[in-house]
């Protein structure tokens, strides 16, 4: 138990220096009164910023955590690769058609294309930051290298819970939507070990999700999406698991904290 408090300490500190950089955002924010011409950058700023916290993260992490860049696997496999990206596809289908549904009626008609700068930083670069502070940090600060089944899980969800209070603009809803897509993602690197696969899955999930909010302003969303979607994400994610479980070993057969 003291080993938790030792990592949930850590954890709090890394978190600090993750969302550090947005203070840089903040200060922009305070341009846009001046220069209104700066808007429509704010989105990658804020992406840029969020990726600085997480290079803060893995340097911090390397050196006071011991969570070693050097040690880290970086290798990527295509088959799983190509599991990881449609399971994202599938994944984000089914929860907007579950969770976020409501989201989608109220943008039926509007006819507002979603910008290209936002695009670029929530596919492109706000993955790496968030996944770098929240899963490859946190999440591998928290659980621990002897990888127990107790702290693994104490892992997900504070990890997840941290990952949900940045990002929480809603109800209900969107609560369980975050904590959900934070424990996937944090599930997929215990899997894989490599971070990479995280933030693959996280950049697809933010396109798609930008691409559905630009589709179905113009048509409805149909039920029969989630005859395919959810079986399809289901199916994916027990492939990934079938197909790294046979690799290593997920647990230390100790489930203490």
């Amino acid at each position: 138990m003291q080993k938790l408090k030792s990592s949930f300490g850590y954890a709090i500190v890394l978190w600090i220096v993750g969302v550090f950089p947005i203070i840089f955002d903040v200060l922009f924010r305070s341009l846009l009164n001046a220069d209104s011409s700066l808007n429509s950058y704010e989105d990658i700023l804020i992406a840029v910023c969020t990726f600085i916290g997480g290079l803060l993260c893995l340097y911090v992490a390397d050196i006071e955590c011991d969570v070693k860049i050097k040690e880290h696997n970086w290798k990527i496999n295509l088959k799983s690769l190509f599991l990881t990206v449609l399971f994202a596809v599938a994944y984000v289908t089914s929860t907007f058609g579950t969770l976020r549904r409501d989201d989608l009626n109220s943008l039926y008609g509007l006819n507002e294309r979603v910008p290209w700068q936002i695009f670029i930083a929530a596919a492109l670069i706000t993955p790496w930051g968030e996944e770098l502070i929240y899963r490859y940090s946190i999440f591998s600060v928290l659980r621990g290298k002897e990888k127990r089944l107790g702290k693994t899980i104490c892992a997900v969800i504070i990890s997840s819970f941290m990952f949900t209070v940045m990002h929480f603009n809603g109800g209900l809803l969107r609560i369980a939507e975050l904590l959900l897509f934070g424990a996937v993602s944090a599930i997929i690197f215990h899997l894989t070990d490599n971070i990479l696969y995280s933030i693959v899955f996280h950049g697809v999930a933010n396109f798609v999700s930008y691409s559905i909010c630009d589709i179905f302003q113009t048509v409805h969303f149909h039920n029969i999406i989630l005859v395919f979607s959810i079986p399809l994400a289901v199916l994916c994610f027990a492939l990934l698991i079938s197909d790294f479980t046979g690799k290593k070993k997920l647990f230390n057969k100790d489930s203490c904290l």
